[in-house]
């Protein structure tokens, strides 16, 4: 199993290869996190998308 450092340490190597690819965390990226019990909210997940890429 793997640990939280573990996690956010591959995390920050996925985020330097994203943006050595220019691929920008609110611009062209939507980063989502899993609630505790793993729940994911899709009606805030649409609202960030619309926001970010100005659909509304």
């Amino acid at each position: 199993m793997q640990t939280d450092s573990e996690n956010m340490m591959r995390w920050e190597k996925k985020k330097s290869y994203y943006a050595e690819h220019r691929i920008i965390e609110g611009k062209n990226l939507i980063i989502t996190c899993d609630g505790d019990d793993g729940s994911l909210d899709a009606q805030e997940i649409d609202k960030l998308i619309k926001k970010i890429f100005d659909l509304d």
